[in-house]
Order: structure tokens, then sequence, then C-alpha cells
């Protein structure tokens, strides 16, 4: 409110300042203050109509609001006046896959990944994109690639098990891939006594291979939080589905 004010003094002053118009736009909207904010954004479009930043801006202020229609316009008009304009043109992929035009947002995720393949937000588009068209498969292979470039990438590794969970059978051996990575977290935390994380990483793992022999360090970990019930459900489970052993069978019984 503070940072409001000043930059509303200095409007006052000098009416056509670009950068107080679109910072008092991008301050209102996380104030609740979304028609003051689309009132100095056009104030800015109409003072800078030949300013590509000042498109965007207005762009991404229509993004936040679901006006993807108009959002698409004035990404369009930023890129007509400055065609190399790489923000513009990675909201420009968002704001097209958010309004169902997928192809074309894929097209312009292609466009960005030639300029510039470590930037895992143009794959990540492209990869949802696929998914909408039921390209499953294509889609994880593109996520599986940026994954590979920035490999602590929780987000990209989420949407391929996400991905993985939905449209993917038990038996296919890529969910074990993804599985092994979160056991042996699992393991790591565990040695450093960080009980919390290893028991979240053993429950990502098994969702994706739940027949995993893996269960049994999960059912231990569990005994060791003071939760023996939990343990034996899970030992037991085991058992059902035929993949215990000796030690499992005399835990169960003790």
């Amino acid at each position: 409110s503070q940072a409001s004010f000043i930059y509303r003094d200095l409007t006052e002053r000098y009416p056509d300042d670009k950068r107080a118009l679109i910072s008092l736009a991008l301050i209102s909207l996380p104030m609740g203050n979304i028609d003051m904010a689309l009132d100095y954004i056009q104030r800015a479009l109409i003072q800078h109509p030949d300013d590509a930043s000042v498109y965007y801006y207005a762009a991404w202020l229509d993004s936040q609001n679901g006006n993807f229609n108009r959002s698409i316009l004035r990404l369009k008009q930023a890129l007509s006046i400055k065609p190399d304009y790489i923000k513009a043109k990675q909201l420009l992929a968002t704001s097209l896959y958010k309004n169902g035009l997928w192809a074309e947002s894929i097209a312009l995720a292609d466009e960005l990944i030639a300029l510039n393949r470590s930037g895992t937000n143009a794959w990540y588009i492209k990869a949802m994109a696929l998914n909408q068209l039921k390209k499953y498969e294509e889609a994880r292979r593109v996520l599986k690639t940026a994954l590979a470039m920035s490999p602590e990438d929780e987000f990209l590794r989420l949407a391929i098990e996400n991905s993985l969970l939905e449209h993917s059978k038990l038996e296919l051996p890529e969910r074990k891939e993804y599985a092994n990575w979160h056991f042996e977290r699992a393991q790591n935390f565990r040695q450093k006594n960080l009980i919390d994380q290893a028991r979240y990483e053993y429950q990502r793992g098994l969702h994706l291979d739940p027949y995993s022999p893996q269960r049994a360090h999960y059912a231990e970990l569990l005994g060791s939080m003071g939760y023996p019930s939990l343990q034996l459900e899970e030992l037991i489970f085991m058992q059902d589905i035929e993949i215990s052993n000796t030690y499992i069978n005399d835990t169960v019984e003790s």
C-alpha cells in the first residue's frame, strides 16, 4: 500500500510514466483492486501504444483474470512490435494452452525450445498440451528430456509420475524406474534420521510401484515411528500379494 501511494503520487506529476502505471497495475491486482489494475494498464496502453512491454504486462494481467482470448491478442501485438520478445512468447504458449489451442501451443513451445533447450517451462507446456491431445507417451518423453537437464526439478518429476499413474499399467518398467528413485532417497533420509522425509519418499515410490519389496522397509520405518498397527497392515498386504518371506511372516505372527 505504501508503494501504491508513492506510484500514485508519481503519476499525478508524470501522467505518462510507463513504469509507474505498470507498477500500479501489478500492485493493484494482489491487493484485490482488479478494476484499478485494468484501468492503470489501459492508461499505459493509451500512453505507450508502440511499447511491447506494456502489451506484455497487459496480457499477463488478463491471464491472471482468466481472460486468455484478450491475453493472446495482446501478446501477438507485443510480438508484432518486438518479434524476438522471449517472455511474450513464453506467456503466449501458456495462454494458448489455457485457451485450449493445444496444437498452436506445441508449435510455439517447439520454437522456444529451439531458442533455448535448457528452458524447462517450454518443455512442460508442450508436454501438458500433448496430454490434452491424449499423446501420453510422447508427453512423458518430452518431460523426461526436460528432467534430464534439470534432475532436481520436482515439478517435472511430479508431472511424469502423475502421467504414469493416470495413463499407464502397473507392469510398465518406467514406473519402477521412478519408484526406485524415491526409494533411494528414502534410504538416504533414513540414514540421516530424517524420518518424515523418508516416509514421504516411500509413499510416493509405493504409489508408483505398489508391489515393490521396498514395502518391507516402509513397514519397518512405520514400526520405528511407533505405528505397529500400520506396520502390520503393510506386512499383511505383502503376504496377500505373495511377496513376503520368512522374516515378514515371523514378524506378522509376533
